[in-house]
């Protein structure tokens, strides 16, 4: 565990390391784990129990020892508690948690540069957001990360400018020296393109990369994906020191259509990744097993910020919609997969190389899972039988 995370054993991590000032008859300890930085500085300290016994019975004691590395060397270190299977982590600026895993090296040097303090003093760009309800949200985000929260819902109608939005608030964060590293998510390849263009129109000077591409660049601070690919790539994706994907390797992590695939496995990677969270929609649910609101620890029918179409109608900023009702064969009739011509069979469903199946440009599990792509819901099945109806 320690050192899949770029350390070595006896060099920049020191085991039964000697503590003093401890309340005990010889007035001194033994830290199981002491991680170094290159110069001799603890970044932190691990209390590691047996199997069986829960890591919280040795948070007093990890204390007490990060009480004392924190006097002899004037920073304190970020503390961990571990039993192999639960690792909980104790830093400077949230509660206690539990984590995927320990910090790797350069995960934690990044954490000692980044501020946790209340944000402020900063300048919104007007050339990225100049609209009054876009400046609300991101104080709004703003307000409730200086308060310790660690994720946000911005439910903003379609047309709103989420995407610009959200680049507006990376700029924010980065001012004031909060985030480093960015991961974008999305369930479609086309909201990648389109997400990716928008940040390089307004965050020239931040590097960007696209996961789903041949032309990932590790050392780009904002990375596009989605959900399935991050998921592949964060075993697959590695350098000299490990993992490139590491769990404290983002600091910020976007969701788009946040209201579609946060649920069931994909809840696995915001459980690996140790990062604040911004969830982006229009049509936030509060349905049982798939309910926006709670996978972003918010009340129902509360997000961190509402615009909602009426409200952007009444601002002038989009005009409102008519409905015209029209019946199509495809409603009426149905279709079948058989029916298809050869050329639309192939198109619909598809297996890449990595073995992800696809429809259009969603990528799909391989198990029963439901996609909207378009106001029409595939249903892709094992065995390759596909199911469509309008919604």
């Amino acid at each position: 565990m320690i050192t899949d995370g770029g350390f070595k054993i006896g060099k920049d991590c020191l085991e039964e390391v000697e503590i003093g000032e401890m309340p005990n008859a010889k007035g001194k300890g033994y830290a199981d784990y002491v991680l170094y930085d290159d110069f001799n500085v603890p970044l932190a300290v691990i209390e590691a129990k047996r199997y069986s016994v829960d890591p919280s019975v040795g948070r007093q004691q990890a204390k007490l020892y990060a009480d004392y590395l924190e006097k002899k060397y004037g920073r304190r270190p970020i503390v961990f508690l571990t039993n192999g299977f639960d690792t909980r982590i104790i830093d400077n600026d949230y509660n206690e948690k539990e984590i995927s895993a320990i910090y790797s090296k350069k995960d934690l040097e990044k954490r000692f540069k980044l501020s946790r303090e209340e944000i402020k003093n900063y300048k919104i760009n007007h050339f990225i957001t100049d609209r009054y309800y876009q400046e609300e949200a991101i104080k709004r985000v703003c307000e409730d990360f200086s308060k310790k929260r660690r994720k946000a819902l911005l439910a903003m109608a379609t047309g709103s400018g989420k995407t610009r939005t959200v680049a507006s608030l990376v700029d924010v964060l980065q001012q004031v020296n909060w985030i480093e590293n960015i991961l974008f998510l999305t369930d479609r390849t086309a909201l990648i393109t389109q997400a990716k263009r928008a940040l390089t129109q307004y965050l020239p000077d931040l590097t960007l990369t696209n996961l789903v591409s041949n032309e990932f660049d590790p050392h780009a601070r904002c990375v596009f994906s989605t959900y399935q690919t991050i998921i592949n790539k964060i075993d697959d994706l590695k350098d000299e020191h490990g993992r490139i994907f590491s769990p404290g390797h983002f600091d910020l992590i976007i969701i788009d259509e946040a209201h579609r695939s946060i649920y069931k496995k994909y809840k696995d990677i915001f459980m690996y990744f140790d990062a604040l969270i911004v969830g982006l929609t229009a049509t936030p649910k509060d349905e049982v097993g798939r309910n926006t609101y709670n996978e972003f620890e918010l009340e129902n029918g509360i997000p961190t910020y509402a615009y909602d179409l009426e409200q952007e109608v009444k601002d002038k900023f989009l005009v409102d919609y008519k409905t015209v009702e029209v019946t199509t064969k495809f409603v009426s009739s149905g279709i079948t997969y058989a029916d298809l011509s050869e050329e639309e069979q192939v198109l619909t469903i598809n297996t890449n190389k990595e073995g992800i199946v696809t429809a259009g440009d969603i990528e799909c599990p391989t198990d029963v899972e439901i996609i909207n792509k378009d106001q029409v819901i595939c249903t892709i099945v094992k065995g390759g039988k596909l199911n469509m109806e309008i919604t």
